[in-house]
């Protein structure tokens, strides 16, 4: 008779470890089914023990040992595999059950391939890893430069008879990625993601697992969890891309177990982007070797400060209004230059809508939601069965609306008066200006699905003298130059509460920057220019070296982490145990703040920053997993005001 302790795979089971009684020989990564009150729920082996050695601790215990269930398959998961996933949940305050119910695509937990252990899934001591020292490199470079490295790598890794999982983001990544990189060795690559069929990813979840040829395996989180233990390099491509982070639990960042991963496999561990981020930009004095190269710009490129002169008076019945205008001269001249040429234009915007900013034209209070309290945006409505429907308020936090026909709550005036630029409002100057133009817009309002949108990108980049307006979404599937480039603004952006901003400005502006053959031009109001003058520089080097010096002064990652906490529910119950949870915690110096929601409902959150010696509070960390799962814990979230709940503006 054997203990048998598993990990349940269920993101409803808080207990990290249980145990059962089994007869049958087991190993570590093998996949059962075991009873938890009264239902059955997958579990992973991680230890199997003689009942003899234990029978002292078993008298002892007040409980009484159930029978293990099902053995579903003998060996699904490698060792190092569940060590990462247990290195990944104490960095995120959750249970290594989760993680690993999040890795491992469904399909393969409902269906496993392998009922008995397969044979051909071992180790392959010639891989090269054997007593390597770990190599962590950070390669920021454009798309074929990195592209021609990773086909390089690939090379490389298999003279050496290793195999190469390189992960992305998206499927979109994915896809592109394996078709440049499969090329010629089409019987040794495989995509994996989640959009294949369940009969499909089975197939070749189980061929990329049994291929004794080294292989290169492409796809999204789901591939992290195939039993290759013969790995020479992990590369995670476009590392700075928010889709590493979930948006519901576990709140993981895929990116953490990758590392851990390729750590506990002895790999190469390679972060390839555009830019790397300035965290992994930080980490060039702990180990990482880090190369980001400057970035070729168009010899055109301006910086325009924008001021009043762009909101004008405009004379209607009676009386003078002022009119807000997206687009400086310079910009329609640019435009008007592209046309001329039959060349392309882009347009970035930061913010969708018609107005990102509405204040009171009598008392210039900002109208804010009546929720929430952050600030609302103006949206145009949508045509519906030929009819145009009335614009609406939107808050951008929260997703309330309400009628955008109503007055000032401060002063009581119906003057109110959209300021900032969203991509709807350039749409309509844009059509005002070029009425013989092809306009497309693209961003959450206008989004179908992800094929629709590749179509209707791939549409404009067949069209001369057509103009593009969009958000971070419509620049992330351009695949072809344009004439001219254009930063309408950005500086809704930068007005976010977010230590990010800056960096993610930089990022996106200079990613414009490079599409653009013949000109790049960027508006702003901001005095001094904020990050632009790094961009028209194109040198990222100076622009994170001044980034970095500034977030070791505040302790911000990489010199410091932040942990929010979030209670949702009734608005008085969620801010009482908010603040409970908060005064057992005090001497961490918890932030508290509060977020609408409908009908009563309200969420409590609470922001933990750990700074020095604390960066790593594993007393914390232990509370924090604890608690109770009402309670959503997110370990360096993406933005610190930005809830997981609330749609993504750029």
């Amino acid at each position: 008779m054997k203990i048998v302790d598993v990990l349940p795979l269920s993101r409803g089971v808080f207990r990290e470890k249980l145990s059962y009684f089994s007869g049958k020989d087991l190993e570590s990564g093998s996949l059962v089914s075991v009873p938890i009150r009264s239902s059955s729920v997958q579990a992973i082996v991680i230890e199997v023990r003689e009942a003899s050695s234990l029978k002292t601790e078993l008298r002892k215990a007040d409980f009484e040992l159930k029978k293990l269930g099902e053995v579903r398959s003998r060996k699904l998961l490698l060792s190092e595999t569940i060590s990462a996933a247990k290195e990944t949940a104490d960095y995120f305050a959750t249970t290594t059950g989760a993680v690993l119910e999040f890795l491992v695509p469904k399909s393969i937990l409902s269906s496993p391939p392998f009922p008995d252990y397969p044979k051909k899934i071992k180790k392959n001591e010639k891989n090269g890893n054997e007593g390597l020292a770990l190599e962590k490199q950070g390669f920021g470079a454009p798309n074929e430069e990195r592209q021609s490295r990773y086909k390089s790598l690939v090379r490389e890794s298999f003279a050496r008879n290793a195999s190469v999982l390189m992960l992305c983001p998206t499927i979109y990544e994915a896809n592109s990625l394996f078709e440049y990189l499969s090329k010629g060795i089409e019987e040794y690559v495989f995509l994996l993601h989640g959009k294949l069929s369940a009969k499909e990813l089975r197939l070749r979840w189980s061929e990329a697992s049994e291929k004794i040829h080294p292989i290169l395996l492409v796809g999204t989180a789901l591939a992290l969890s195939v039993p290759r233990s013969d790995y020479g390099t992990i590369i995670i491509e476009h590392e700075s891309s928010r889709f590493y982070r979930t948006q519901a639990r576990p709140f993981l960042d895929v990116r953490i177990f990758a590392e851990f991963l390729s750590m506990s496999l002895r790999t190469k561990f390679i972060l390839g982007d555009f830019f790397l981020r300035a965290e992994t930009f930080g980490r060039s004095q702990s180990g990482f070797e880090i190369s980001q190269g400057k970035i070729p710009l168009p010899s055109v490129r301006k910086l325009i400060l924008l001021g009043k002169a762009d909101l004008e008076e405009k004379q209607g019945e009676g009386e003078t209004k002022k009119i807000f205008t997206a687009l400086g001269e310079e910009a329609v001249e640019m435009m008007r230059r592209a046309i001329r040429d039959e060349g392309r234009i882009f347009i970035l915007a930061g913010r969708k809508g018609l107005a990102p900013t509405i204040t009171c034209g009598d008392c210039q209070n900002v109208v804010l939601c009546k929720e929430c309290h952050a600030p609302i945006i103006l949206v145009g409505a949508k045509e519906r069965d030929g009819r145009k429907g009335k614009n609406y308020f939107l808050c951008r936090i929260c997703g309330t609306r309400r009628s955008a026909e109503e007055s000032c709550g401060s002063c009581g005036s119906w003057n109110l008066l959209g300021l900032g630029i969203g991509t709807e409002g350039i749409e309509k100057e844009a059509e005002a200006l070029f009425p013989e133009a092809k306009i497309f817009r693209l961003d959450g309002e206008t989004s179908e699905s992800s094929k629709k949108n590749e179509e209707f990108i791939r549409a404009f980049e067949k069209k001369k003298g057509a103009i593009l307006i969009g958000t971070e979404m419509a620049l992330s599937l351009l695949s072809q130059k344009v004439h001219t480039g254009i930063i309408a603004s950005l500086d809704s952006v930068l007005a976010l509460p977010d230590f990010r901003a800056q960096e993610k400005v930089f990022s996106l502006a200079l990613r414009v920057g490079f599409l653009s053959e013949h000109a790049f031009l960027i508006q702003t109001r901001i005095e001094g220019g904020g990050p632009f003058p790094h961009i028209i520089r194109g040198n990222p080097n100076s622009f994170f070296e001044e980034e970095l010096q500034m977030r070791k002064i505040f302790e911000f990652p990489p010199f410091g982490r932040f942990i929010r906490v979030t209670r949702n529910g009734d608005r008085e119950r969620v801010r009482q145990e908010m603040q409970t949870f908060a005064n057992s915690i005090s001497s961490y110096e918890p932030i508290l703040f509060s977020s609408g929601g409908e009908s009563g409902k309200s969420s409590a959150h609470s922001i933990i920053h750990l700074r020095g010696e604390k960066t790593f509070d594993q007393n914390l960390l232990k509370i924090l997993s604890s608690l109770s799962p009402k309670f959503q814990v997110e370990v360096d979230p993406e933005g610190l005001f930005s809830l997981p709940k609330s749609e993504n503006f750029l």
